[in-house]
C-alpha cells in the first residue's frame, strides 16, 4: 500500500514562485509538484451550479486560491510522510485576497 501527504497552502491568495522538493528526495520520497501533474481542469464536486464552474480545479495549483489548496504530493518511505511534507520549500508571492462578495 502507498501512503501519501498533501502540502497545503497556508495563504488565501497566493502565485507560487518556486518549490524546492530535493529535501524530501534525499530522504526517498517521491514528489509531485503542479509541474508533474498535466494542467486538465476537474470537478471536485458533484454537483456544480452555474455551469461556469463546472470545471474548476487542477489537481496541484501554481496559483492558491484559498487557504488549504493543494500545491505538493509527497509518496514517501512508509512513516515519513509528515516529515517529508515538512521538507518541501516552497516561496509564495501573496496576492491581494477578497473577503467581501459584493467586493469580488
Amino acid at each position: 500500500m502507498l501512503y501519501g501527504r498533501v502540502l497545503r497552502c497556508p495563504y488565501p491568495h497566493a502565485r507560487i514562485t518556486k518549490i524546492d522538493v530535493t529535501a524530501a528526495e534525499r530522504m526517498g520520497a517521491v514528489c509531485l509538484t503542479f509541474k508533474d501533474i498535466p494542467k486538465i481542469k476537474y470537478n471536485e464536486r458533484l454537483v456544480s451550479i452555474p455551469r461556469s464552474t463546472y470545471k474548476d480545479r487542477f489537481v496541484l495549483a501554481d496559483k492558491a486560491r484559498h487557504v488549504g489548496e493543494a500545491v505538493a504530493a509527497v509518496a514517501p518511505k512508509r512513516g515519513t510522510g509528515r516529515k517529508g511534507a515538512a521538507l518541501i520549500q516552497v516561496e509564495y508571492e501573496l496576492q491581494t485576497a477578497i473577503f467581501d462578495a459584493l467586493e469580488a
